[in-house]
């Protein structure tokens, strides 16, 4: 079978182009017949008076377009319109959904702003695959307003900003900043804006000045570490057997909220390595929940994440289970909607593993295989949250969902500043090699977040720091590109969590903690930390815990 590409609309603002699936070739209509590799695509001669057809779904995105001449960037609207073969659709079990999320995953992957690569990638597709789809018909044109969510992709908010001095010591809780360390980070000089903002901050409740640290105010009563530590011996069930770990403030509160007759501790010391645990019951189990102190991804920061796992397992030496709980971004070709939640999961006999930390590393070394970059793969030897989760009944997942419903009120009551409700608006938004975006509207209409049992992983420690540029890409940032999403297909990967969890993970495996898992709560299609995550952050984070209570509920 042929694959013919027609251009049907030419126009500076406007054009459209058919893709479609034929037997019979015509010759007086075509223009240019490929051949070696790319023989049996064919491009038609200029037909403004094709016939129109009506397609069975559409998705609409926006990029940023380089103008090969002027170096001018703009941005131009493309819509891509699918019409199904419905006899394969139902022979091969796959829905239109499924396959035009599918499609449109394979299409961003690499993909640069050119027309030729957008088109010639297009026809390779419909040639190599994809027996489903019949036509594929592609607008571009020039959006009425800009409609390029930049904020769907790029990191969250850099400068001096009071939202951005509040995350910063959000980070760092349990333990706090000086004024010095957080003008550091922020990477000014600019003395009095960040003590105005300190000072709004505190005035607020929000922050407090504890010495020479600011510290990020919680209501609660202090009580003694050793009042868990040491209280009744004798009694086992007053001992946490289940420990839950956190790395996001908001994660913290979501968590904190799922814990029934809670009593917060937190140990603060000046200079850092503060501890905060939240010990109650969800079910008949005692649980206990901890948050990580993040400041920055520096050595020091991954120094801190394992000390604090490694104190809250030496202070609980009952602990048999442990949840780490995060948001993540989530991979576009797995068809995940942000709000979904995934459970790491391994399949040992394909080689595919729970969790996989990309790091870097000399290139000389046999684990980077040459290009500098190695990944650590982690498994439990019990995966007790897949096992359980995997068993979900429709009654266990109506539970979930009802218990996301109580705790996001509750929270939104408790915490009105941050908006645990699910946002109304759901858009695919997918960053290109080049630095670009794309926003793809969702074409998965389902209105329930689903939970999905998979590798998950981090490649947020990959930098791009050789000066030399590989040969075969424009930029090292290309280069990088390539290096994550070879990671992200080679492990299977169905999500990314924000920071990385591997000393976390490193130090639940050192203390031989058997059972383990890390659960994420989809926030972007990206990397977890975009701006667009930060209004799905809330929502993902009380997701993920309302699963994870319900997971514990069924633990015996």
């Amino acid at each position: 079978m042929l694959v013919a590409f027609t251009p049907i609309v030419r126009s500076p603002e406007h054009n459209v182009a058919r893709i479609e699936r034929l037997i019979d070739l015509e010759e007086e209509d075509t223009q240019f017949i490929a051949g070696g590799d790319n023989a049996g695509i064919i491009v038609r001669k200029y037909s403004p008076n094709a016939a129109s057809i009506d397609y069975d779904m559409s998705m609409k995105f926006t990029m940023s377009v380089v103008n090969a001449i002027t170096g001018d960037d703009h941005q131009e609207l493309r819509v891509l319109h699918l019409r199904f073969d419905k006899t394969k659709l139902h022979a091969d079990s796959i829905t239109e959904n499924e396959s035009g999320m599918k499609f449109v995953g394979e299409l961003m992957k690499n993909l640069t702003g050119g027309y030729g690569d957008y088109f010639a990638k297009l026809c390779k597709m419909m040639k190599h695959g994809y027996p489903e789809i019949m036509t594929v018909e592609l607008e571009t044109k020039s959006p009425s307003t800009p409609v390029a969510e930049e904020k769907a992709v790029v990191p969250a908010e850099t400068g001096v900003t009071v939202d951005r001095i509040q995350d910063l010591l959000e980070r760092a809780y349990p333990n706090g900043l000086t004024f010095e360390t957080i003008m550091e980070l922020l990477n000014t000089t600019d003395e009095l804006t960040i003590e105005a903002f300190l000072l709004e901050l505190a005035n607020a409740g929000i922050l407090k000045r504890t010495g020479n640290e600011w510290l990020r105010t919680e209501q609660f009563t202090l009580h003694p570490l050793t009042r868990f530590v040491t209280t009744a011996p004798e009694d086992t069930s007053a001992h946490p057997t289940i420990a839950i770990i956190t790395g996001l403030y908001i994660e913290k509160l979501a968590v904190d909220g799922i814990i029934e007759n809670a009593t917060t501790v937190h140990k603060y010391k000046s200079g850092g390595e503060s501890n905060v645990y939240t010990v109650g019951k969800i079910g008949p189990h005692t649980v206990v929940a901890t948050k990580l102190a993040i400041v920055g991804s520096t050595v020091e920061a991954t120094i801190s994440a394992g000390s604090i796992t490694t104190r809250l397992l030496g202070n609980f030496q009952h602990i048999k289970h442990v949840f780490v709980i995060g948001v993540a971004g989530g991979v576009m070709a797995e068809r995940l909607r942000r709000g979904d939640v995934v459970i790491s999961g391994g399949r040992i006999d394909e080689a595919k593993h729970a969790y996989n930390h990309a790091y870097q590393t000399d290139t000389g070394s046999v684990e980077s295989g040459g290009n500098g970059i190695a990944v650590r793969h982690w498994d439990p030897k019990e995966n007790k949250a897949a096992e359980v989760a995997s068993k979900f009944d429709t009654d266990s997942l109506k539970n979930w969902s009802k218990e996301t419903t109580r705790l996001v009120k509750k929270l939104n009551e408790a915490h009105p500043g941050a908006r645990f409700s699910k946002p109304a608006e759901d858009v695919l938004a997918v960053p290109l090699p080049s630095g670009g975006i794309v926003t793809v509207d969702q074409p998965d209409s389902r209105p329930i977040p689903k939970a999905i049992i998979g590798p998950v992983g981090s490649v947020a420690s990959l930098r791009s720091e050789t000066a030399a540029i590989p040969l075969g890409f424009e930029s090292e940032l290309d280069w990088l590109a390539a290096q994550r999403q070879e990671i992200i297909d080679r492990e299977s990967l169905r999500a990314l969590d924000v920071g990385g969890f591997d000393p976390v993970i490193a130090s639940i495996e050192g203390n031989r903690i058997d059972s383990w898992a890390v659960v994420l709560g989809i926030a972007d299609y990206a990397h977890g930390n975009s701006r667009s995550a930060q209004e799905w952050k809330p929502f993902a984070a009380a997701n993920a815990a309302s699963l994870v209570r319900e997971i514990i509920l069924h633990i015996e």
